[in-house]
């Protein structure tokens, strides 16, 4: 089974990307703060991380840099989703860090980014 780690701590996004993932067949974990994500993300080493840009304790770009200088989690893949809308300067800085992606989550629907996890899981198998 495919699993993601999600790292957000709003509720109501993580209510819905849980269920409708869960739904589709992905083992979900969740972390509510950038520490808890790194600690999760070493543990359980999942298929594909689903990050949030601004998270209590650690941001989302700290989180991902962290991320690709432990030899164990370096090579998981991350796509970032924040609410921030961001100059290109930011986003090139997490795509140089390794992000796959980043995504603005008022423009992408659950089921665009729904499609963009089996294209990113697809890649992998």
């Amino acid at each position: 089974m495919n699993s993601i780690l999600l790292a957000d701590d709003d509720p109501l996004i993580v209510g819905l990307y849980k269920k409708k993932f869960a739904k589709l067949g992905y083992e979900v974990d969740v972390a509510i703060d950038g520490e808890e994500a790194l600690e999760k993300a070493a543990q359980m080493k999942p298929g594909l991380i689903l990050l949030d840009r601004m998270l209590p304790k650690l941001d989302g770009l700290e989180v991902l840099k962290r991320l690709h200088a432990n030899p164990e989690t370096k090579n998981i893949p991350v796509v970032i989703l924040t609410n921030m809308e961001e100059d290109q300067s930011v986003i090139g800085q997490a795509k140089a860090l390794g992000a796959l992606d980043y995504l603005i989550k008022e423009r992408i629907d659950l089921n665009m980014l729904a499609e963009k996890v089996k294209e990113i899981f697809a890649k992998q198998n």
